[in-house]
């Protein structure tokens, strides 16, 4: 069940409905069998998967909040760690890690090879993991005690709104909201209305269009113009920017007409200045959990002090490259199972590394900078972002490399329209509205920098904002009654 299908536009209000008819007492009961029901209309026998990581995490929480002892502590934590872990390997890493034992096999003219694993990736596998891996980190560190109430935790788990797509909650931000008494509030659901319809705007009108020409492209590179390639790219950044921000959106309105607050997943990542402004920006609930989970741990342990941390930067803090490396390797492994991610990921760890050791220290105020630099600045880590997409994109790293060299070959903007026709831009009208939702959307963004798009929208004229939203609500009626398919098309972020 997509948030873009008409199931989840009747699912939704059946659900809102019923948890403020229902007595406080039975209402978390009632979100658990329903958020189940929202993972189980993708495929009912996984929801086995997500039991068995859900239980597992709680007993590894109920055990540590018992175990007095430092070394038990540790053991319990490994355990807890290592059974959460093991799910996501066999379901989304086996088969790649199979794979490349069997080419390197082959390579070495080996007899025999391993079968591969008849399994399909369950969708939101990689993100309720990591959530359960943060409560069980969490409670080890003493930040929040065990959670005894299996329902409740089970609920944190499975929360629907946030379940196959993020964000990432935190247990010490979700967990106490469950045990609040909600009530509606006609303010705080036309909030979450009005966050939805932007969410929709961004997938529906913008997302999937521009994912007809990304697709055509990407399919046929080879056949294809480097100009060709290029635009795709750039319509691919804007393509996933809006699909991910838009599932976030309308994940964020939904449990806030329910009266929970979700984290931030994005703001304004297009208009960061460097990558390190940019991981501040694009998918918080990630780059913040590997910074908390991985990062620090790393920077602060003292084997691998030994190992990496021996000099300094500016004198000041425990040498980092290293790190950045790895947490940016692992973000790409979490994407997917695939060279491709890996070198994506890679790519902006190098990205930081040069930032760390090139960039000087009074370069990197935003405040300043002027003007015409800082745009350049945004301007090229834009670019340089959309150079890695196309490891992220294609299927392959060689039809990336191919994809690369057509671009340094061949790239002339000036006959762009020439070289799209083949993937279905065969109009100036059809240009002219990408420009104009690539506008739309630059414009919000420098609206919500600061992540108060909404309350600056509300300080607008009642007639300007009610123009604003009408439109944004037409464009997605208009997008789904001209759409030549009636498949919905599914969040990119599904396959992670």
């Amino acid at each position: 069940m997509a948030f873009n299908s008409l199931q989840f536009a009747i699912y939704l209000p059946t659900v809102c409905i019923l948890y403020f008819i229902l007595p406080v007492k039975y209402r978390n009961y009632w979100l658990l069998a329903a958020s189940y029901y929202f993972y189980m209309s993708w495929n009912v026998k996984y929801v086995f998967l997500i039991l068995f990581t859900t239980l597992t995490s709680y007993l590894a929480g109920r055990l540590l909040g018992r175990t007095t002892g430092e070394g038990r502590r540790k053991a319990i934590l490994t355990a807890g760690i290592i059974a959460s872990v093991a799910s996501l390997f066999v379901f989304k890493y086996a088969n790649f890690v199979i794979g490349n034992i069997n080419l390197v096999m082959e390579s070495l003219h080996a007899t025999g090879r391993i079968p591969v694993l008849n399994v399909l990736l369950p969708v939101g596998i990689s993100f309720y993991t990591f959530q359960t891996l943060s409560y069980v980190i969490d409670v080890y560190r003493g930040k929040l005690p065990d959670e005894k109430d299996f329902f409740v935790y089970a609920l944190y788990v499975s929360f629907f709104p946030q379940l196959v797509a993020g964000p990432i909650e935190r247990a010490t931000n979700l967990l106490p909201q469950f045990r609040e008494v909600h009530r509606f509030d006609t303010a705080r659901c036309s909030d979450g209305l009005r966050r939805i319809l932007v969410g929709l705007f961004k997938k529906i009108v913008i997302a999937d269009y521009f994912a007809i020409y990304v697709n055509e492209v990407y399919s046929r590179m080879r056949e294809l113009n480097g100009t060709a390639v290029m635009f795709a790219t750039f319509l691919f950044a804007i393509q996933i920017y809006c699909d991910f921000s838009a599932y976030s959106d309308i994940a964020i309105g939904s449990a806030l007409i329910l009266g929970f607050r979700l984290m931030e997943n994005f703001r304004s990542p297009y208009l960061s200045d460097s990558f390190s402004e940019f991981w501040k920006r694009w998918h918080i609930s990630l780059s913040t959990w590997l910074q908390d989970y991985i990062f620090v741990p790393l920077v602060w342990s003292r084997w691998w002090d030994k190992l990496f941390n021996r000099h300094t930067i500016d004198g000041k803090k425990p040498a980092v490259l290293p790190n950045l490396i790895i947490v940016f390797l692992i973000s790409g492994i979490w994407h997917g199972a695939g060279w491709t991610f890996i070198v994506w990921g890679l790519l902006h760890g190098i990205y930081r590394v040069i930032e760390e050791t090139v960039i000087p220290k009074k370069w990197k105020k935003r405040k300043n900078k002027k003007k015409a630099v800082l745009w350049l600045e945004v301007g090229l880590v834009f670019v340089m972002n959309c150079f890695s997409l196309i490891f992220f994109r294609a299927d392959t790293i060689g039809d990336a490399l191919y994809a690369v060299s057509r671009i340094v070959r061949d790239f002339d903007p000036v006959h762009l329209m020439t070289y799209m026709q083949p993937a279905g831009l065969e109009e100036y009208g059809q240009l002219l509205w990408i420009i104009l939702l690539v506008a739309v959307l630059f414009l919000w963004d420098l609206l919500n920098y600061r992540g108060e798009g909404f309350e600056k929208l509300s300080s607008f004229r009642p007639v300007l904002r009610y123009a604003v939203y009408y439109a944004l609500g037409l464009a997605v009626v208009w997008r789904i009654f001209t759409s030549m398919s009636d498949i919905v098309i599914e969040f990119i972020y599904f396959q992670f």
